[in-house]
């Protein structure tokens, strides 16, 4: 029951972050604001990081399969995104902006 849960949320939040990409990107070129798009998209990755980080382990002694293989590319894909999010964090604190 908890891995399905797991299981669930790492795709649904992953789809959704990658739902944000496009919406972004058109508001962007009508010089609208997009923030609740990035902070939907923030939320996302890492509820995406932390829920696909938690089903490897917890299926860590079942061998491989496929929901296993896309939790491992989506804690990657995720976890890149929050690091970078909180690259740009420091150097923004760095430089004073």
């Amino acid at each position: 029951m908890r891995k399905n849960f797991l299981l669930y949320t790492f795709m649904i939040t992953g789809i959704a972050a990658l739902a944000c990409i496009l919406p972004i990107f058109y508001l962007e070129s009508l010089g609208k604001p997009q923030s609740p798009y990035h902070m939907i998209q923030l939320l996302c990755c890492f509820l995406c990081c932390y829920c696909s980080g938690h089903f490897i382990w917890e299926t860590r002694g079942n061998g491989i399969s496929a929901s296993k293989i896309l939790a491992i590319v989506a804690c990657i894909l995720s976890g890149g995104w929050v690091g970078f999010f909180i690259y740009v964090l420091v150097l923004m604190a760095q430089t004073g902006a």
